[in-house]
């Protein structure tokens, strides 16, 4: 199996364990393939180190390591304390790397926005530069993709711009998402790549071709955002490129389409108030097929949000409730039928069950 067909799957087989993370991983996975950086704004105990430790586990070689910041962080916690041994027998003073955070493909940094000021700096060369200084000498990490998790808005622009995709992550609301978290074992399905797999994927991704009318839809995305007082950076422009490159080679293309760019909703935002402008504004430019899926979610998510509503009501109510949110789903599910949305089919089941239950 081709090494996208096998991170698809991934996505696939942790999606339907952690419910309502799907574009997080997504996220995630085009992370790993660009060597950026992902930020989780929400509340704590939304399954984010489960979650990273899956995915790492679906990596044959990778290290993972989860660290939670707040103002008393250490270097000696991020990096190691001394080396005690070597100073004794060669007056070396270097850090104990192994473990930590200069010595892993893949780590979680939860409660980012509280970290000391004295962890941030050291925190920014390893996440963009990919260095760290122990002692005399300037090492190479080997850090592919750093997750920060954080309960409130990140205060440093600098910080902020080194976290390419942003998303919001919550508590779980309707009911079948709680029930399959409340009943879940382990995560399902037994699909890896290997670290060598990744590395050589990073090289493809860098050869997809990004046309013309691609980059005329991203300068004009710009703009538009700009009229809006949204200011994205040279930086940021530039590698949201490359993730869009990421995007299409995981969807099995050798060239950028419209279709890509709705990636970006998760890119452009700054604060949290933005994210309806931005996805507005993405979205004007992706292809006609994209906005219709992107229209039918939210209409599948308006159902759902009907029947979490109407799980307390008295009988005779809930009845009329799951008549009309039967009806509606009959119409959608033969919309994506004809579609062809294999993944919407599913979610489709997944809601007239509900309905027969709310019925019941």
């Amino acid at each position: 199996m081709a090494t996208n067909d096998l991170l698809n799957a991934v996505v696939d087989e942790l999606a339907t364990h952690f419910r309502s993370r799907r574009d997080a991983i997504h996220s995630v996975v085009l992370c790993l393939l660009t060597s950026n950086n992902t930020l989780l704004l929400g509340s704590p105990g939304t399954a984010k180190t489960a979650m990273l430790n899956a995915l790492c586990r679906r990596i044959d070689g990778a290290r993972f390591a989860d660290f939670d910041l707040d103002g008393q962080t250490t270097k000696e916690d991020l990096f190691g304390p001394l080396d005690v041994a070597r100073y004794d027998d060669q007056g070396v003073f270097e850090r104990d790397l192994e473990g930590l955070l200069a010595d892993v493909h893949i780590c979680l940094l939860d409660e980012i926005a509280r970290a000391s000021r004295i962890s941030m700096d050291s925190l920014l060369r390893v996440i963009e530069g990919k260095t760290f200084r122990n002692g005399k000498t300037v090492v190479q990490v080997p850090l592919i993709t750093a997750v920060a998790g954080s309960n409130d808005p990140l205060q440093s622009a600098a910080l902020l711009d080194r976290f390419l995709v942003r998303h919001q992550i919550g508590y779980l609301e309707h009911t079948a998402d709680l029930r399959a978290m409340l009943t879940a074992g382990s995560p399902t399905g037994e699909t890896s790549v290997t670290l060598s797999d990744l590395y050589s994927a990073q090289s493809d991704v860098r050869d997809v071709r990004v046309p013309d009318r691609v980059i005329d839809a991203l300068i004009e995305i710009r703009s538009e955002l700009f009229n809006e007082r949204i200011f994205i950076s040279d930086r940021r422009l530039r590698k949201s490129v490359d993730l869009l490159k990421a995007e299409a080679w995981l969807s099995g293309c050798t060239e950028v389409e419209r279709d890509h760019l709705q990636v970006l909703r998760h890119v452009y935002w700054l604060t949290t108030e933005q994210i309806p402008t931005v996805t507005r504004i993405v979205m004007g430019h992706v292809g006609a097929a994209a906005r219709v899926e992107a229209s039918l979610k939210l209409e599948l998510e308006e159902i759902e949000g009907s029947l979490v509503e109407a799980a307390d009501w008295g009988s005779a109510a809930r009845l009329r409730r799951a008549g009309e949110m039967r009806l509606r789903l009959n119409q959608l599910g033969e919309r994506v039928e004809g579609l062809g949305l294999s993944e919407l089919q599913m979610a489709v089941a997944s809601a007239h069950e509900r309905v027969r239950s709310l019925a019941s």
